[in-house]
C-alpha cells in the first residue's frame, strides 16, 4: 500500500476552502494570524512573539520542500475572497496531522471542512491505514474540529509548546476510516 503523501491542490466539494502550495504573499497574514497569542499558545512550535520575518522564512523553507513536513494553505477565497485563513499539515512519517486558523476565521467551520477534505485525501488516496493528532488539553474548539472529523482519543502525554514555554497536557487522537464511516453514520442520524 503507498503511504506517501503527493502534494496536490485539494478541494472542498462545498466549495468553501481549497487547500493549496504556500505562497510568498501568504507571509503578510500569516504572519498577523499566528502573532496572535491565542493562536501560538495552542500550537506548540509557533514562538511568541511571531515576527513577520519568521513567516517569511517559514514560507520560504516549506516553498523549496526543505520541510519534512508537508505544508497547505487553507484557501477561502472562493467563500469569502480571504486567500489565507490557517495552514494545514502532515508529517508523513508520523502520519500526524496539525493545523492552525486566523482568529477573524473562528467557528465558521473551515478549519473542520479543510481537516475533512485532507483526511479523505490520506486515507483515500494515499491509501493510509490511520491518521493521528495530537492536541493540547486546553484547546476545547480543536478537539470538537478533530471530532466531527472521525477522530477519536487513543492516549495521553504532554507536549512543549514554544509559546507558553512549558510542557503542556495533551491528548492524542487517531483517525480510520472506521471512525469516520461510524462519525458519518452517527452525523446522519441526527439530521
Amino acid at each position: 500500500m503507498n503511504k506517501t503523501t503527493p502534494f496536490r491542490t485539494l478541494e472542498s466539494g462545498r466549495g468553501r476552502v481549497r487547500l493549496r502550495r504556500p505562497e510568498a504573499a501568504d507571509a503578510g497574514p500569516m504572519a498577523l494570524y499566528a502573532a496572535d497569542r491565542r493562536v501560538s499558545s495552542m500550537t506548540t512550535s509557533i514562538p511568541h512573539p511571531y515576527l513577520p520575518e519568521m513567516a517569511e522564512n517559514f514560507l520560504t523553507a516549506v516553498m523549496a520542500e526543505r520541510s519534512a513536513t508537508l505544508v497547505w494553505t487553507i484557501d477561502a477565497s472562493a467563500w469569502n475572497g480571504s486567500s489565507f485563513v490557517g495552514l494545514i499539515s502532515v508529517k508523513s512519517t508520523l502520519r500526524e496531522v496539525g493545523y492552525w486558523i486566523g482568529p477573524p476565521f473562528w467557528s465558521a467551520g473551515l478549519a473542520t471542512e479543510a481537516l475533512d477534505l485532507l483526511l479523505a485525501h490520506l486515507l483515500g488516496a494515499c491509501g493510509w491505514d490511520d491518521v493521528r493528532a495530537q492536541v493540547f488539553a486546553d484547546n476545547a474548539a480543536s478537539q470538537s474540529v478533530l471530532q466531527k472529523c472521525g477522530f477519536v482519543q487513543s492516549g495521553q502525554t504532554t507536549l512543549y509548546s514554544v509559546a507558553r514555554n512549558e510542557s503542556v497536557p495533551a491528548i492524542q487522537m487517531i483517525c480510520t476510516a472506521e471512525t469516520r464511516q461510524g462519525h458519518s453514520e452517527e452525523r446522519d442520524e441526527s439530521q
